[in-house]
């Protein structure tokens, strides 16, 4: 009788142990998901996840958008790339093809060889994979009246627009990417008390025509 007693009491506690700590575990994730300065793996990052996209995708076109005025936007199609650059409602352009970068002008149908420049090709996903290894806090904010959640990375600078924002220590930039659902919307930027908010869009299926000198350009360094 007294040993039944014995393993009915170990049992008692042993159930008990496993109520406590089940209980602990649900209240701390729980804790987790609605505190918006956890830390998080960067393997669960919506953010690397685009990144990796980017990264296998054979093609892609990448929009960074202030306003009409100011926008960035990058295409690219295998070992191709396409640039349109507004700044202050001036346009330019550019094409990488075979390792050389051409700067099209448009208005005297004219393009400018600069030989092996491909930075182009690389820019965006150089500018993702800043974040690797990198752990992040989530948050939400309202942009244009509606409610975000967001991904915050310190240290990170590369999606400027405005170089003006640049700053030397790039300990003091602050990277906010916003999601709707796991569609890449916004990314802000903070620099001190300055901040670039910009418009993303990202397609994955682009015009090939892009990627090519138009039709009846010249060559501008031998006129």
């Amino acid at each position: 009788m007294k040993k039944k007693t014995i393993i009915i009491i170990a049992i008692s506690v042993i159930v008990l142990l496993i109520v406590i700590g089940l209980i602990c575990f649900f209240v701390s994730r729980a804790n987790n998901s609605e505190s918006g300065d956890v830390g998080n793996s960067v393997q669960e990052s919506k953010t690397i996840k685009i990144y990796n996209q980017l990264k296998e995708s054979e093609k892609y076109q990448f929009t960074r958008k202030v306003n009409d005025e100011n926008q960035v936007t990058i295409a690219k199609s295998g070992d191709r790339a396409y640039e349109e650059e507004t700044f202050n409602g001036k346009k330019t352009y550019y094409v990488v093809n075979e390792g050389d970068l051409y700067l099209l002008n448009k208005s005297t149908e004219r393009y400018y060889k600069y030989q092996n420049n491909d930075e182009i090709l690389h820019e965006i996903t150089d500018a993702f994979s800043r974040i690797e290894g990198m752990t992040y806090t989530e948050g939400k904010e309202d942009i244009n009246e509606k409610s975000y959640k967001y991904e915050e990375f310190k240290g990170i600078q590369e999606f400027l627009i405005d170089s003006n924002l640049y700053t030397d220590n790039s300990d003091e930039a602050i990277t906010r990417f916003y999601y709707s659902g796991d569609d890449l919307k916004y990314i802000k930027t903070i620099v001190g008390d300055k901040e670039e908010l910009l418009e993303i869009n990202i397609e994955y299926n682009v015009d090939d025509s892009l990627f090519e000198i138009p039709e009846g350009y010249s060559d501008g360094d031998n006129l």
